[in-house]
């Protein structure tokens, strides 16, 4: 079965979101382990604050003399999570939109100007919120997850 080319985007941006909730939950974890509270907590709070902002708690309290993680190692995944969170915002804030003549664009404000969408971006995109999510899961497989307080 052949997709039209929106239809065939429209799976692009599902797997970019599937992919920032990925990230989402794994950056929420790693706060969890971090704050050295219950992943229920972890997740209140990541809820609160956001992504950018849950990241950059995680860049402080890794900074503490007694920090859970490898905290070299949580630094380099944040430097990749921040690209990451660029790469969801991109994709997921864009205006999309399909065209009088059936093409895909992106819409540029002001005017309502339109430029043909890249489903390559969006994919590469997607990809690098997913290797984050991973990269951010092999920090924690050593770690002793607390799913309950």
């Amino acid at each position: 079965m052949t997709l039209d080319p929106v239809d065939e985007h429209n799976l692009r941006l599902g797997k970019a979101v599937m992919n920032s909730h990925a990230l989402e939950l794994v950056a929420l974890i790693v706060l969890a382990q971090s704050l050295g509270v219950s992943i229920q907590v972890g997740s209140i709070v990541s809820n609160h604050a956001g992504l950018r902002s849950t990241l950059a708690i995680i860049r402080s309290v890794s900074e503490l003399p007694d920090y859970p993680l490898d905290a070299g190692a949580v630094k380099e995944w944040l430097k990749l999570a921040e690209r990451a969170v660029t790469a969801r915002n991109r994709v997921i804030h864009t205006p999309w939109m399909q065209t009088e003549s059936g093409q895909l664009a992106a819409t540029l404000h002001p005017g309502w100007v339109t430029h043909p969408a890249a489903s390559t971006d969006v994919d590469e995109d997607a990809d690098l919120l997913m290797k984050t999510a991973l990269a951010g899961q092999a920090l924690l497989k050593d770690a002793e997850l607390k799913d309950t307080e």
